[in-house]
């Protein structure tokens, strides 16, 4: 069973920055797979319309995100030379969408995908793309998570991590930990329990802000409905109780106070009154009483 967490992270201006081009070496690595993946397409048409034979035309270009992360790994320093400043889950995700994107457009078009029609991906723009990236870490679970339970790591460049520079690892070590709105304490349990297995981390921007979005694989048990639920969203396990013979906790007078009796609108009263001659006369009323009341 696959049930995700959310919660808001709250980053530094420097980490903020970080991620912005996490997210931009994400959506660059996307565009390069559909720009390759066009290309290889239009040239295989090319060559059929040619009548070109099935030996000697183009080769088909792989969509799995095997083979498209290791095409792209070959010629990273020549399209994008600034590679080093990105950690490499920046560029998997990328490639990953677009594997996923020319899957469903390719399912699609033979007739096994149901639903509507999806259509072939298209470039991502700059200004329009929803900035999004995600992090993959299955061997080492319990590295996500910090003793403070309010952050959760932030994968960093290599060339952070091991640079030998005293203020570049100071830099590293003040942009590892990205902060939490909420506390992770319920995930990391389950996770040092083995109760569940973090999959990924993706951060997005969602509404103007940032998220994290945590699925992973949990166990069947009672459980799963723990972690189903959002963390800001649960519910409090302070109730307030009724006073009782066999329960010691002194009574709320919230629970205790006495109704007082539901009393009726002024201008009722004053014409109730009225009618009891107890009251003011019938002018001291107001037009719409005294036109509405009996004959």
């Amino acid at each position: 069973m696959t049930r995700a967490v959310v919660f808001h992270v709250d980053p530094s201006p420097a980490q903020e920055r970080l991620l912005r081009s996490y997210c931009g070496a994400a959506r660059f690595s996307f565009n390069w797979v559909i720009g390759e993946a066009t290309g290889n397409l239009a040239a295989r048409a090319a060559d059929r319309e040619s009548g070109v034979g099935e030996e000697t035309m183009t080769s088909s270009l792989s969509w799995k995100p095997y083979s498209l992360r290791k095409r792209l790994n070959s010629v990273k320093a020549e399209v994008a030379p600034w590679w080093g400043e990105n950690a490499k889950h920046c560029f998997d995700t990328g490639v990953t969408q677009a594997a996923d994107a020319l899957k469903n457009w390719r399912d699609s078009k033979a007739g096994v995908r149901a639903g509507k029609r999806v259509g072939f991906p298209s470039f991502k723009s700059r200004h329009t793309a929803k900035l999004s990236v995600s992090f993959v870490e299955l061997n080492h679970q319990l590295s996500w998570f910090n003793e403070s339970r309010h952050v959760v790591r932030l994968m960093l460049p290599q060339a952070l991590l091991k640079s030998k520079d005293p203020h570049t690892r100071r830099q590293a070590q003040q942009l590892v930990w990205l902060h939490t709105v909420e506390s992770t304490r319920r995930l990391y349990r389950l996770v040092e329990d083995g109760k569940a297995t973090i999959q990924k981390v993706t951060i997005s921007y969602t509404g103007g802000r940032l998220a994290g979005v945590v699925p992973g694989a949990l166990s069947v048990g009672g459980t799963t409905g723990e972690t189903a639920t959002h963390p800001s969203r649960r519910r409090s396990r302070c109730r307030r109780r009724r006073h009782s013979p066999g329960n010691p906790v002194p009574p709320d007078p919230w629970f205790h106070r006495r109704a007082r009796p539901c009393r009726k609108p002024t201008a009722a009263r004053r014409w109730a009154r009225a009618l009891e001659g107890s009251g003011p006369s019938d002018r001291a009323l107001p037009e719409n009483i005294r036109t509405t009341g009996p004959n």
